[in-house]
């Protein structure tokens, strides 16, 4: 007796191991676009922590300035403003100003449809963060070397090397842009936002722990000195920059597999940076703001 089922054929893959082209390509382009929506989604997270930062600035030390009161700077930053050291409240002063372009002009560099449509302000704005970022470096210098502070020698050198390489990053920047390298102009650009944005990163890192223990720990409160701390000051430049690297190499990537890896770890990252700025919004920022 014969069935009138219709016959099923099971698809085996080849003898040789491979596998169609066409389903790879569509796994390919797959993992491609789920690695933009995953850079776009630690984007979002990120670029929401920079503008509360950036308001943060604006208004807390913005606002004292404006009153006059400039003893009120040192309310959250040590010796933020020595009566009598004009060089050193000077170059807290850029520091907080190039802060704020280093906001608002880093961001306005990620956003795709301004570098197309508006070229002109794409090139003007890379200029001043350029600028910006270069002269929160030097500011820096002074700041840790010659005005001194409470952060200890371990500490202060990688703040340190936070601002050589931005000075590095800045160079090669300006370098491959004026030789219409387009390419080695992203990736160096890429580099200068992340490590300029170092303390950003060291701030939400901190706020982090407090929120994933509940509690301080690798360092003192009173003092501010502890080796999480030194820690941070040397990851808020190794770890971005790091992980910028395994992005751009998963961007290059002839396979899915390290697209979804990267993807996967984003995912993580913007949990991570989401608790960071939550954590800075609440004990940082907006109590400051009231």
């Amino acid at each position: 007796m014969t069935s009138s089922s219709p016959a099923v054929s099971i698809p085996t893959p080849p003898a040789n191991g491979s596998f169609d082209p066409a389903t790879i390509a569509t796994t390919v382009r797959t993992a491609a676009q789920w690695l933009r929506r995953t850079t776009a989604l630690w984007l979002t997270v990120a670029v929401a922590g920079q503008l509360l930062f950036g308001v943060y600035v604006l208004r807390f030390y913005g606002g004292a300035a404006w009153r006059g009161d400039f003893a009120q700077w040192s309310a959250v930053m040590p010796r933020g403003w020595v009566p009598g050291d004009h060089g050193g409240n000077a170059a807290v002063a850029v520091h907080l100003l190039v802060a704020l372009v280093i906001c608002i002009g880093g961001l306005t560099q990620l956003v795709p449809i301004i570098r197309r449509r508006a070229p002109a302000v794409h090139r003007w704005m890379g200029r001043a963060f350029v600028t910006s970022a270069v002269l929160g470096a030097t500011s820096g210098f002074w700041l840790q070397w010659v005005r001194g502070g409470t952060s200890s020698l371990p500490q202060r050198l990688g703040t340190t090397t936070n601002g050589l390489v931005i000075l590095v990053c800045a160079w090669l920047a300006w370098r491959s842009i004026r030789r219409r390298d387009m390419s080695t102009h992203r990736r160096w650009a890429l580099r200068l936002f992340l490590a300029s944005n170092g303390v950003w990163f060291f701030r939400i890192g901190l706020m982090f722990t407090l929120l994933a223990f509940g509690r301080p720990i690798g360092f003192d409160p009173e003092t501010f000195r502890g080796p999480l701390l030194v820690g941070l000051a040397w990851a808020e430049t190794i770890v971005p920059l790091g992980l910028l690297e395994l992005w751009l190499r998963s961007e290059r990537a002839a396979t899915a597999l390290p697209r979804w890896a990267m993807s996967a770890l984003l995912v993580l990252l913007s949990v991570a940076t989401g608790m960071g700025v939550t954590g800075a919004a609440m004990m940082l920022w907006l109590p400051h703001l009231r």
